[in-house]
């Protein structure tokens, strides 16, 4: 947790300088970047970097963080081939700055799909203090390296190579202790062992995969839609707003996340995972309701000080998403309940509500009510996590 707080002590000390160097327009194509590199981040490790904290052995778990390794290589090539076909159709979608730094989508996927695989099997390990370093060695890279693209030539792919590293740097770090210390179980997998563990583990890209690309989807192709609806750079407005507000939550909510996930295997096979999942909640909502409270009133005053006049709309939108980053906050960190109580249909059927809901109004609303499509996005991250939450919680009071 003190490495996640210091990681974003440094974002936002920094962020007042980056506001100053880079347009908002700059930020529109980062914020588009960003959230199809969501999307792809889901899909590379096909979630068996999610399995892999679960088995009783550390050579099982060797073997899903290779299956990993081995699908985010392949996807990322397929990525490769889908965006080089298909680069006319985009540029109709997409303006011509965007689709100019398309090629760095298959790279991040690369970096984050590595990351996100190691990461886990830190996670595993409860080796906290090495995911501590990394993420402050990610934000110090990140931001100083769009401070000297910044005063040097400002463009968004200072923005977008700054955002791969804070996302994804360091995976060389993990991935060196993670090969080094399992140098002998790597060394006995084979082609058989591959295939039977990932039999056993088929749930995860069975179901898992589709749960985590609806849950991503229904976040950022919303975005998508908000950019290609909406004038101007509001969806770089959003991005930044969304950046804000999540930084300080994510220093508890990542922080438990991370410790309900390797502690709820434990407590599920004591039968006591509900009580377990009841005290995280009450942690959360101790730790969020008179910040965010306090953030609802004051963030439209606060943000143009903090950041520019032009950036005074942030401040709005993110009094806006206050209820919803709120409801998120709790529901996200005891999600993998479901996975851990071997509920993933349901947990896919959640997210497939919860992609057809929010792009469905979103729809509606750039259709109808284009001046106001920001504002029922926001509340539609809302009623999702407050249904979510409510579903969560009745199926750990059955199991």
């Amino acid at each position: 947790m003190s490495g996640t707080a210091f990681s974003h002590i440094i974002f936002i000390s920094t962020l007042p300088i980056i506001t100053r160097l880079y347009t908002p327009d700059d930020f529109k194509v980062l914020a588009i970047y960003s959230a199809i590199l969501s999307i792809v981040s889901v899909l590379v490790c096909l979630r068996f970097e999610v399995a892999v904290p679960l088995p009783k052995y550390d050579s099982h778990a060797c073997i899903l963080v290779v299956l990993s390794l081995i699908s985010t290589v392949i996807i990322n090539i397929l990525i490769f081939l889908s965006l080089f076909i298909f680069q006319d159709n985009l540029k109709s979608f997409f303006n011509d700055s965007l689709v100019n730094y398309f090629w760095l989508i298959p790279i991040g996927g690369v970096f984050i799909g590595f990351f996100n695989a190691f990461q886990y099997w830190n996670t595993r390990k409860k080796d906290f203090l090495i995911i501590s370093k990394t993420r402050v060695i990610q934000t110090s890279f990140s931001s100083i390296l769009q401070i000297i693209y910044g005063l040097i030539s400002p463009a968004s792919i200072g923005l977008i190579i700054g955002y791969i590293i804070r996302i994804s740097f360091g995976f060389f770090i993990t991935g060196r202790k993670f090969f080094k210390e399992n140098w002998y179980n790597l060394k006995r997998i084979n082609k058989i062992k591959l295939i039977v563990i990932f039999r056993k583990y088929k749930k995860f890209p069975k179901y898992s995969v589709l749960e985590g690309l609806f849950n991503s989807s229904s976040i950022q192709i919303p975005v998508l839609l908000i950019a290609f609806y909406s004038a101007g750079p509001e969806v770089g407005f959003l991005m930044l707003a969304s950046q804000l507000l999540s930084a300080p939550m994510s220093l508890i909510g990542q922080s438990v996340a991370q410790a309900y996930l390797s502690e709820a295997r434990n407590e599920y096979q004591r039968n006591n995972l509900t009580e377990f999942t009841h005290k995280i909640i009450i942690i959360l909502l101790k730790s969020s309701v008179i910040p965010l409270f306090l953030g609802f009133i004051l963030f439209p005053y606060l943000i143009p000080i903090f950041l520019g006049d032009e950036w005074s709309r942030v401040g709005v939108m993110m009094s806006w998403m206050v209820p919803w980053f709120f409801m998120q906050f709790i529901t996200s960190p005891i999600s993998m309940s479901l996975h851990v109580t071997n509920n993933q249909s349901t947990a896919l059927l959640l997210q497939i509500f919860g992609f057809l809901f929010r792009n469905g109004m979103v729809i509606i609303a750039g259709c109808f009510l284009s001046e106001f499509i920001f504002e029922i996005y926001a509340v539609t991250g809302f009623i999702f996590y407050s249904i979510y939450l409510f579903v969560v919680l009745r199926v750990l009071g059955k199991s």
